[in-house]
């Protein structure tokens, strides 16, 4: 057998049906760097609607079988001659720990998009996105933390393109992994007031010590509370990070008035998550009278992974993760997962 030709990896054969499987690895080439995987995380969000069989949205990019995921940490074992300059121009060592991610082709399935692997081979076929980069992890970060940074760093394109300002009051609905990370984010980069809102309890507990307010939605009239902490103005920006696309129409409620004059800037909506069906504004009327600026992102950006690496190392992003499972119970990890949604935090995988 030729080096490196095949690797443990974990398939969707199917919605809800997850096997561990022996396959094919993407051919070595000059500029192959190849990665030991260590430890891998299960995504609530993408990871998780294609183990439930809610990809239709993604076709034909998506089909079973597929290898999921793309958060996975490991060690590199080879590079390739003509490896080229990785994330903010990292440029790989045998031996160095790394962010890995996404890989984008297995001979014998669909890549979706690829982290649960054993072993990661990124060349300029598999790892042909623009933020695709191995990052080096410092030596103060985990394993573990490492892992939970590709979300960090998800959050923080999204944190950009909203772009908090000093003195503003920012919404982040949703206190997920992606939604945790944009309120610690958001104060990171700008003087400004969070409110943390999740509709279920436990979810919004998690923020309390990060976000300046906490909006428990399954307990109280949300938008009447919102309202009451920015003493009936609104909010100037909402960064919109559940997943849930039934909770968009609403969130003209929470915006500020504006747009009307040459100094008056309207209220700005960010749409971080990936929605399974379709948003729907309505009615229209309501929303082209607020003047909002609505934008979206999708994944990471380059450089984002390495920075987001350097504040874990600086002390100023926290992050969590458990349960902790080996890959070989992956079957068992997905099925908890399914079940326990709301109160997982973030399953990892132990490859070694």
């Amino acid at each position: 057998m030729k080096p490196y030709e095949k690797a443990k990896l974990i398939v969707f054969e199917r919605p809800g049906c997850v096997k561990i499987v022996t396959g094919k690895m993407p051919g070595l080439t000059d500029d192959s760097i190849v990665i030991e995987t260590v430890m891998s995380g299960i995504s609530l969000g993408t990871e998780m609607k294609l183990y439930r069989g809610l990809s239709c949205d993604k076709a034909p990019n998506v089909w079973y079988p597929m290898v999921p995921g793309y958060e996975s940490v490991g060690s590199v074992l080879h590079v390739g001659s003509k490896a080229i300059p990785q994330d903010a121009g990292y440029i790989p060592q045998v031996g160095d720990r790394v962010m890995v991610n996404e890989i984008r082709f297995f001979p014998e399935y669909c890549a979706a998009w690829g982290g649960q692997t054993g072993l990661a081979i990124k060349n300029s076929v598999t790892a042909r996105g623009a933020a695709d980069g191995l990052s080096r992890i410092p030596d103060d970060v985990s394993y573990e933390q490492a892992v939970c940074a590709y979300l960090s760093s998800v959050a923080l394109k999204g944190v950009k393109r909203l772009n908090p300002k000093d003195g503003e009051t920012i919404l982040v609905t949703g206190c997920g992994q992606v939604g945790l990370s944009a309120i610690q984010l958001s104060k990171a980069y700008a003087n400004c007031k969070v409110i943390a809102m999740d509709n279920m309890a436990v979810r919004a507990k998690r923020a309390k010590p990060f976000a300046d307010f906490i909006v428990d939605a399954s307990s109280c009239d949300p938008v009447k509370t919102v309202r009451e902490i920015t003493e009936g103005r609104g909010v100037d920006a909402i960064d919109e990070c559940s997943g849930n696309p039934d909770i968009i129409d609403t969130l003209k409620f929470y915006l500020k008035d504006g747009g009307w004059k040459n100094d008056d800037e309207p209220g700005r909506i960010h749409l971080q998550g990936d929605y399974p069906r379709p948003i729907i504004l309505s009615s229209y009327e309501n929303w082209f009278c607020t003047n909002a600026t609505i934008t979206m992102t999708c994944a990471t950006a380059p450089g984002c992974k390495t920075e987001i690496l350097k504040l874990i190392s600086q002390g100023k992003l926290k992050v969590a993760w458990g349960p902790i499972y080996d890959v070989d119970d992956a079957p068992r990890a997905y099925s908890e997962t399914d079940k326990n949604y709301f109160d997982t935090v973030k399953p990892v995988f132990k490859w070694k």
